[in-house]
């Protein structure tokens, strides 16, 4: 697939012709750590690249492309537990499933989805 989105990038017409090979399943992954490529975290200078992929589904005119469609990883959450007591979800946890459900509203064509997140709390 990187070999593909490579070449895409040589031209407007392998662009538009790889365009939908690219965005025929897409896995949108979430690390509970920072990572890093090169000595440098991903991201860097940014937003994480989960947040930066979300937008574009959400963004650009791409997920009427999206035939499979899964989240995966793992989500930190801070004082999971003292919300849990007075019975409230946690406004990111929210803002995650509002725009994963704006990118699903997005994909006309979306055959299979999947979402597995793990809740991490942090004290």
């Amino acid at each position: 697939m990187a070999d593909l989105a490579r070449v895409s990038q040589t031209c407007r017409v392998l662009h538009f012709m790889a365009l939908p090979q690219l965005y025929n399943h897409v896995t949108l992954r979430s690390y509970d750590t920072i990572r890093y490529i090169d000595g440098k975290p991903e991201g860097y200078g940014g937003a994480s690249p989960f947040s930066i992929a979300l937008n574009g589904l959400v963004t650009r005119n791409v997920g009427q492309l999206v035939h499979t469609f899964s989240v995966v990883g793992k989500w930190k959450e801070h004082d999971l537990e003292e919300l849990g007591k007075v019975g409230q979800i946690p406004d990111s946890s929210i803002l995650l499933n509002t725009v994963v459900r704006l990118a699903i509203d997005k994909m006309a064509k979306l055959e299979s989805f999947r979402y597995f997140i793990s809740y991490i709390l942090i004290e």
